[in-house]
Order: structure tokens, then C-alpha cells, then sequence
């Protein structure tokens, strides 16, 4: 009778851990789903965030939706800085070698031409915003591509979408009113950038806001 209490002990242990374990991945699932964003506010003319980093974004008229948006179909870098990437380890896919002649001097280039897989990944976003206030979302990197869409009330106050680089600093976005909102980003897959959404100091009311930020990232 011994071994077979030993063997039911072990069982009740082994499946003692596994439910342990799912609560823990669980749990930080959901904290990652559920986690709020660093927060920006206006002070002094200047977006400040809450590390005391100085965010000047140029707020520039948006140009229009267009066409709908299309994510690259290739990727060209300098030949030497995919060989670089390739040896980090950064980049593990083969590559076709491009050779281009500037058409007045003669000058020739070597480019790497790549055609990765895009991932499509979607991340909900939500808050509260006081006037004068801002949530920052990110970083996140490895994309060729961020959409971000947003809806938010009430609809007559201005929401402001911003993309900043995380090594440069520089920044720039759109003001948006009527209550929802969609721009896409071109971006460098191998630079990280932040998410802001804004509510404009000159505003008088709370924003409430919700949608998501599409990353398309190999």
C-alpha cells in the first residue's frame, strides 16, 4: 500500500503544480492585456512624461485617408548592414542583391532586398484623459508598419495621435476631432517607437477613448 500512496502523492503534486503554473500564465496574460499605459501632460507649453522626458511632437495637418493601407511588400537596406544583422543574428532570411547606378554620376550601391512574412498584431487600447493629458503606449519595434485607430467621446473635443522614435526623440502626429480616427505610420523595422494619444490642452472636457494599435512586424 505504500508505493501506491507514494504514486498517488506524486500525481496529486504533479497536478498541484500544472494548476499553479496556468494561474501564473494566466495572471500575466492578463496583466499584459490589462496594463495601463505611462501617462504625458501638458505643463508649460511642453509634453512631459512622467520620467520628466520632454515630448515635442510637430502636430502636422493630416493628409487624408487615401487609399487603404498597404504594408511593404519587400525591404532594401545597404548590403554591409544586412551582412551586420545577419552575423547578430538579427535577421536569419537569404537575401537578393540589388545593384543600383545613380543615373547623373555613376555611382553605384549594393543593396540587400528582403521579403519577409508580416505579422499582423493587434493590442486594445483604452483610458481616461484629462485635458492636458496623454497616454503612451509602446515601445515596440520590429515593424515595418503601426495603424492606430481610435474612437473616443465626446466627439466635439480634439484627440491627438503621435508616433515617437524611442532612440531620437523626434516625434510627430495628427489632430483629430468628430470622434474617431484611424493614421498609419511608416516606420523602421529596426528602431523602437511609442504610442501617444492625446487630449489637447485647449480642450475642456474628459476624453474617453478605446480601439487598438495594429503592429505589422516580421
Amino acid at each position: 500500500s505504500y508505493p501506491i500512496m507514494v504514486i498517488i502523492l506524486r500525481k496529486i503534486l504533479f497536478n498541484l503544480v500544472c494548476f499553479i503554473l496556468i494561474l501564473v500564465l494566466l495572471s500575466s496574460s492578463y496583466t499584459l492585456a490589462t496594463s495601463y499605459p505611462s501617462k504625458v501632460r501638458y505643463i508649460d507649453g511642453k509634453w512631459v512624461m512622467d520620467n520628466g522626458y520632454v515630448v515635442t511632437p510637430s502636430m502636422i495637418p493630416y493628409p487624408g485617408f487615401g487609399s487603404e493601407f498597404r504594408t511593404p511588400d519587400f525591404l532594401l537596406m545597404p548590403y554591409n548592414e544586412y551582412l551586420e544583422y545577419r552575423n547578430m543574428g538579427i535577421i536569419d532570411l537569404d537575401a537578393d542583391i540589388i545593384i543600383a547606378k545613380h543615373v547623373n554620376t555613376g555611382e553605384k550601391w549594393v543593396f540587400a532586398l528582403i521579403e519577409p512574412e508580416i505579422i499582423k498584431k493587434s493590442i486594445p487600447i483604452y483610458g481616461e484623459l484629462f485635458p492636458g493629458s496623454g497616454d503612451i503606449y509602446g515601445p515596440y519595434g520590429s515593424s515595418v508598419a503601426m495603424h492606430v485607430e481610435v474612437s473616443w467621446g465626446p466627439s466635439y473635443q480634439t484627440l491627438g495621435i503621435v508616433l515617437l522614435e524611442v532612440d531620437t526623440g523626434h516625434s510627430y502626429g495628427y489632430w483629430f476631432s468628430g470622434g474617431h480616427a484611424e493614421v498609419s505610420f511608416p516606420v523602421d523595422w529596426a528602431k523602437s517607437y511609442y504610442i501617444l494619444i492625446l487630449n489637447k490642452n485647449t480642450n475642456t472636457q474628459i476624453i474617453l477613448y478605446s480601439e487598438t494599435i495594429t503592429l505589422y512586424t516580421w
